[in-house]
């Protein structure tokens, strides 16, 4: 393997970056659509799991119900004021209070 000098290396890099956007293929706006509905589904994931390791690490439990209920919840914004609640609230009885696991 060579290595190349600093600049050199970005200067490679760079080429090989704008060789490959050439070579993008077209995208269209049904897989751009899923591409987006992706993201927002693995946002929805990441913050699920941000959630129940909060309440795990803060309290030693994730509440019963809470794993059904998470996963039920599509609401990007329902799902981050819970996890602002899981971050911030006091105990667990605040955190089952206010974020009521049934609703």
């Amino acid at each position: 393997m060579l290595q190349l000098p600093g600049t050199l290396e970005y200067e490679f890099r760079d080429e090989i970056l704008k060789k490959e956007e050439k070579s993008m293929p077209y995208v269209t706006s049904l897989e751009r659509f899923a591409i987006a509905k992706g993201r927002e589904e693995g946002q929805r994931s990441a913050i699920r799991e941000t959630i129940k390791d909060a309440l795990l690490v803060r309290f030693g439990i994730v509440p019963e119900g809470a794993r059904e209920y998470l996963e039920s919840l599509t609401d990007l914004a329902r799902l981050k004021a819970i996890q602002r609640l899981a971050i911030t609230c006091q105990n667990i009885d605040e955190f089952t209070r206010l974020a009521p696991l049934d609703s």
